[in-house]
């Protein structure tokens, strides 16, 4: 239905009469005054009164808008207690606060660096004492005063006593590696990088490797969830289909919408409710950022690739038209009709556009997208001398 223009000729008093009353209700609705008589409603005129976008190739074609809920897999909470023995002295996180790897938890007294500082202390007074005895009793053997196997007991026992206090000081080194200062407490740090979903130990409480103190949540491994119904599954056979995401926290605007690639999807269709679940993750490289978190839900638009050529066109510009669905495309230079009808199929949709084919519409083209209505008056109430498909209108 791709309607060309007769030469010239002028519209019928009907068609100018209802032009007339349209423009005015056009002028009305915006709150503008209406035209003193039909001559101010000329289609001479009617170039300034319709408004056209471009015609693009289409990229994606939006299968089905469902809910997206963003949740963990199994595996991707992480609970742990601290390293070694002790006493929790202060709490450095709170439930919900995000954490890096090796950012401080919480700050503990340990029980074991405690006593071994202790054992320390006792085994430098038992080196101190036992050396100033060693010393005491050389020069008797010197003499002869004293058996040279005194020296060499009280030799062995400052041996002794000064590998004792080494195996206690690698004790503390290593204990200290972990963090600890020198007053018998450390900070304690996360293993994983994360968000804390729990918090079980108390300050004052005596916690140790086998006490589970936190549970961090691995949001890294966070995944969008769509459950795509069994009429929708058809459409997305032997494609990949991506998902454009828009947070309910964003108010639903599309401006936040987040691009996620498809990561994996359920082997069945689940029972009672015939869904298969789809599961989905930011690009490579694309950040999720705080919008992708646990328990966030949204409009979830399943997009693929148009497996024909299509067009991409505004919704407002296709209109009901001779029994069909037909846009107006712009003819350059004309004032009268400034554009004419050309029939076209829906075929899908694209955010807030339609995904069209139509013979002789080609991208780059444009289209009426206001005014449609004063156009299709045109063409439908003209004198007959303006045929489309073979019918005078």
């Amino acid at each position: 239905m791709n309607v060309k223009r007769a030469p010239a000729a002028r519209l019928s008093g009907a068609a100018l009469l209802v032009l007339s009353l349209a423009s005015a209700l056009a002028a009305g609705a915006c709150g503008s005054e209406p035209p003193a008589s039909a001559a101010d409603a000329h289609p001479a005129d009617l170039s300034a009164r319709v408004t056209f976008a471009p015609v693009g190739e289409a990229v994606d074609e939006t299968v089905a808008t469902l809910l997206g809920e963003v949740v963990l897999p199994a595996g991707a909470v992480q609970r742990f207690g601290p390293p070694v023995h002790g006493r929790v002295s202060r709490l450095l996180v709170a439930v919900g606060d995000t954490v890096a790897e090796g950012a401080p938890l919480a700050e503990l007294t340990s029980l074991e660096v405690g006593d071994l500082e202790a054992q320390a202390r006792e085994l430098e007074a038992v080196l101190r004492s036992r050396s100033r005895l060693l010393a005491q009793r050389r020069p008797h053997v010197a003499e002869g005063l004293a058996p040279v196997t005194e020296v060499q007991e009280q030799e062995a026992a400052v041996a002794e006593a000064r590998a004792r206090l080494a195996a206690v000081k690698a004790q503390l080194d290593a204990r200290r590696a972990l963090g600890a200062g020198e007053a018998a407490g450390f900070v304690w740090a996360s293993p994983v990088a994360g968000v804390v979903n729990e918090v079980h130990c108390a300050v004052g409480a005596t916690v140790g490797p086998e006490t589970t103190c936190f549970a961090v949540l691995d949001t890294a491994r966070a995944e969008l969830r769509v459950r795509v119904p069994e009429r929708v599954l058809g459409r997305l056979e032997g494609v990949e289909p991506r998902v454009r995401f828009i947070p309910a926290s964003a108010g639903g605007h599309d401006g936040a919408a987040h691009d996620l690639r498809l990561a994996r999807k359920d082997a069945t269709i689940a029972s009672p409710s015939r869904t298969r679940a789809f599961w989905f993750v930011p690009g490579d490289g694309a950040p999720a950022g705080g919008w992708f978190v646990p328990g966030a839900t949204g409009r979830a638009a399943l997009v693929v690739r148009p497996t024909t050529p299509l067009l991409r066109v505004p919704s407002a510009a296709v209109t009901g038209y001779d029994g069909g669905e037909a846009v107006f495309v712009k003819e350059a230079g004309d004032t009268e009709r400034p554009g004419h009808p050309v029939a076209v199929t829906v075929v899908g949709r694209d955010g807030d556009g339609l995904l069209v084919h139509g013979e002789g519409l080609t991208a780059g083209a444009e289209v009426a997208v206001s005014g449609v209505f004063l156009l299709k008056s045109v063409w439908t109430l003209g004198d007959g001398d303006y045929e489309a498909g073979g019918h005078s209108h």
